[in-house]
């Protein structure tokens, strides 16, 4: 899989394609792979003393373990002890131990927050940026990662909040880009499963009018599907 950069205005588009366990980002022209997303935790990636160097400028990790397989709406005891003092703290570690990890990869660490993750809405990770051990973390926004189902019903209200949070997040400089795309609920409504902005059951313009001033004042945007560019650029969610 290859992605794609394009320069559109001030910010640089990206393609992104998902593998099992790993997505480069490489740039149009000549190629050459800039980033490299691995689904993996930040603690598991860290501690993994056989991973493969990375020739890449930017290594994206996950905050939280791929292998869970229940989501906070589903098991709550589960991730509350996730999210305890102990559990920032093998956090912070683990993060502390992957920036020095790419560092010796001549690459910097992004990480991208989810709902199921430690960092898992905007204001922790606003809070872990500003004030806790992420004060230098770069940081690769999902506004629909942070929704869960039982969210859903006032996704308007929870889009709203998310991007005057991260918009204040991207004030301080942590901000590396944003992922904007949709999601698909599953049949018992229980998962969001991701998707292009274009091909969700929710509307494409009003999340783009929701994250249109986050996405203006992001370095990079990050789509699931190339059409998706000009639907962003045209500032509206209708058909290219």
């Amino acid at each position: 899989m290859i992605v794609i950069a394009l320069w559109i205005g001030f910010s640089m588009f990206l393609i992104r394609e998902e593998h099992e366990f790993l997505s480069p980002y490489a740039l149009h022209e000549g190629g050459r792979v800039v980033a490299i997303e691995l689904n993996q935790y930040i603690t598991d990636w860290a501690d993994d003393s056989e991973a493969a160097p990375l020739n890449t400028d930017y290594v994206i990790l996950q905050d939280h373990d791929p292998k869970k397989v229940k989501t906070p709406d589903e098991d709550p005891q589960s991730w509350l002890s996730g999210w305890s003092q102990g559990g920032w703290e093998r956090f912070d570690a683990g993060y502390r131990v992957a920036l020095t990890k790419a560092e010796l990869m001549h690459a910097k660490v992004v990480l991208r927050p989810s709902a199921a993750g430690m960092l898992s809405d905007a204001v922790s990770t606003l809070n872990w940026c500003t004030r806790g051990g992420g004060k230098a973390a770069r940081i690769l926004l999902d506004p629909m990662g942070w929704i869960v189902p039982s969210m859903m019903r006032d996704l308007e209200d929870h889009l709203d909040r998310i991007s005057e949070l991260a918009i204040e997040l991207q004030s301080h400089g942590r901000v590396w880009g944003v992922l904007v795309r949709s999601a698909i609920p599953s049949a018992d409504q229980s998962t969001l499963a991701p998707c292009p902005l274009h091909a969700g059951e929710l509307a494409s313009d009003m999340i783009l009018e929701k994250l249109g001033g986050l996405i203006s004042a992001c370095e990079r945007v990050i789509v699931a599907d190339p059409s998706d560019i000009t639907r962003i650029s045209a500032g509206k969610g209708g058909d290219a």
